[in-house]
């Protein structure tokens, strides 16, 4: 086996152990009765323009900042609500930060959460759905305007003819995992896909200059949206971090250490 196989096996195995360890250290805590968690969260909106055209302008980008509480109705199911504040961009590989235009929502989140594992591992997966609502997204915005874009290593002028609107209603199933760093603090993980009701990213563009000058684009996204978030949750009631638990996680680490150079010392008899 070489080193580095080594390495990684011994690793696995003591990231394992640390798992068990602590997850056995917290097995007879008191059950969380609810959490609130911040998030930060990546959106795409795939490119849905029609095919054949000379240039592939590319997705759409968004981003989010999500504040939201969970209530356990018992160790497994937990209702959520909360509040997300987001902008997305229009053409943004054409433009800097989100695109060349970008649009602000304010969504209003409730939904549900399952954790099939016991509370006692560390980390915890979770499978659920969110339903968000932007009451502000009947106004839209539209216009034309004309920008200078880098675009082939040259900059280019183009004609901009846009439409923007959020959606009204999104359906979100998600899947995701917390994984607790303390007691009551985790580190939280998810993935959702949002089929929108109402709202839509399209523009028609017109190349003014270069070896497109003249050539008209049609742009469109699709409907669903895709957004990763990560974030921290705190369970409350708030649990102290116990000398049990202290030490049990520096075991961890220090096991994790200990294996990492034993496997990476190639003055023993076994390295190859």
């Amino acid at each position: 086996m070489t080193t580095c196989r080594k390495r990684c096996s011994l690793t696995v195995l003591a990231c394992a152990f640390a798992a068990l360890a602590t997850a056995q250290s917290t097995e007879n805590k008191k059950p969380r009765q609810w959490s609130v968690q911040a998030t930060w969260s990546k959106t795409t909106l795939e490119d849905d323009s029609p095919a054949g055209q000379s240039i592939y302008v590319g997705d759409d980008e968004g981003e989010a900042y999500t504040l939201m509480g969970d209530y356990y109705l018992n160790k497994h199911f937990a209702l959520t609500a909360g509040l997300a504040y987001g902008r997305e961009g229009l053409l943004t590989n054409l433009g800097s930060g989100l695109g060349l235009k970008k649009s602000h929502r304010l969504d209003f989140i409730g939904g549900a959460k399952l954790y099939p594992l016991p509370n006692k591992w560390l980390v915890q997966p979770f499978i659920g759905g969110n339903v968000m609502v932007n009451p502000f997204s009947f106004w839209g915005q539209s216009g034309s305007k004309t920008y200078s874009v880098f675009h082939q290593n040259h900059w280019r002028k183009l004609n901009v003819d846009y439409a923007l609107r959020n959606p009204t209603l999104q359906f979100a199933p998600r899947v995701g995992f917390d994984l607790y760093l303390f007691t009551s603090v985790a580190l939280t993980m998810d993935w959702d896909l949002r089929w929108a009701l109402g709202g839509y990213h399209r523009a028609d563009l017109r190349f003014i200059d270069g070896p497109y000058m003249g050539q008209l684009l049609h742009y469109d996204t699709s409907t669903p949206r895709t957004a990763f978030s990560v974030g921290l949750k705190v369970d409350f009631p708030a649990k102290p971090v116990s000398e049990q638990t202290t030490n049990t996680l520096w075991g961890a680490i220090l096991t994790v250490l200990g294996l990492w150079f034993t496997a990476t010392d190639t003055s023993t008899p076994y390295s190859r």
